[in-house]
């Protein structure tokens, strides 16, 4: 870490974070530290606000400590082969100066009917896919005793799949991590699953 003093007595901790040098002279210009917070839905929950925003809690426990302000961009990831790319880009589009990586382990552990049903139905199991995850995504419905009857009903009978393998969770996130450590200026933490 680097702790670099300011003329106006401000100084910051994080590796280059918040600096820009004026070519001309001494002076520089501190700008909130950017994050980029490549992580999952519940980054973007509108229901989730306070304390049990992780975020938020993150955000403020970060400008305390460092006495400088925090301005974070999320970015929502599925570890598909086009998100290295699309890392690629968000990097150049927001010049952070954190990138915070979140690995879930809800990728390769939650083993889905409508995932099993797409896949092993083809064309015909696509909307009936669907179907099935905006049932679970509806709260009301999904958190109903007899919705989770009939779910684990379906996976005793149809049985179901995780949308990825452990193996290829690993190879796309080492592509991103790659993209984002090709970025010298970048700072990357990975938090992986519990």
């Amino acid at each position: 870490m680097v702790s670099a003093g300011c003329p106006n007595g401000r100084s910051v901790w994080a590796a280059g974070a918040g600096i820009t040098a004026n070519p001309q002279g001494n002076d520089v210009t501190l700008h909130p530290m950017r994050l980029l917070r490549l992580g999952n839905s519940y980054d973007t929950d509108p229901n989730i606000t306070g304390d049990a925003n992780k975020v938020s809690v993150a955000d403020r426990i970060l400008a305390e400590g460092s006495g400088e302000s925090v301005e974070t961009t999320i970015r929502v990831i599925w570890p598909s082969p086009a998100l290295p790319a699309l890392i690629d880009g968000w990097l150049d589009r927001y010049s952070p100066d954190v990138a915070i990586m979140v690995v879930s382990s809800y990728w390769f552990t939650y083993v889905s009917v409508p995932v099993r049903v797409q896949r092993s139905f083809g064309p015909l199991g696509k909307p009936l896919a669907r179907a099935g995850l905006q049932a679970a995504a509806t709260p009301w419905l999904a958190h109903n005793p007899a919705f989770r009857l009939a779910r684990r009903a379906t996976l005793a009978t149809i049985g179901g799949t995780t949308n990825f393998t452990p193996e290829q969770v690993v190879e796309s996130m080492e592509k991103c991590v790659r993209r984002v450590l090709a970025r010298e200026n970048v700072a990357l933490v990975v938090r992986g699953p519990r």
